[in-house]
């Protein structure tokens, strides 16, 4: 959490870098935490490639329409 929160505070990555947390911890207060640090995505071992996948097109996707 506390390396996704410097990435998107930073001046020079945050607005640029997408941050996917890829984590064992599946609390509510986990997937809350990974909200309040800026991630981008938050997704729950185990986990599907698929969805990691689909998961990297769609925010690259949203970078590209922000360019």
């Amino acid at each position: 959490y506390q390396v996704c929160a410097k990435v998107k505070q930073s001046p020079e990555l945050g607005n640029r870098t997408k941050v996917v947390l890829l984590t064992a911890r599946g609390q509510k207060t986990d997937v809350e935490e990974g909200k309040r640090a800026g991630c981008d995505a938050y997704l729950i071992k185990p986990f599907s490639p698929l969805k990691l996948i689909a998961t990297i097109d769609t925010l690259g996707a949203q970078s590209s329409e922000l360019s």
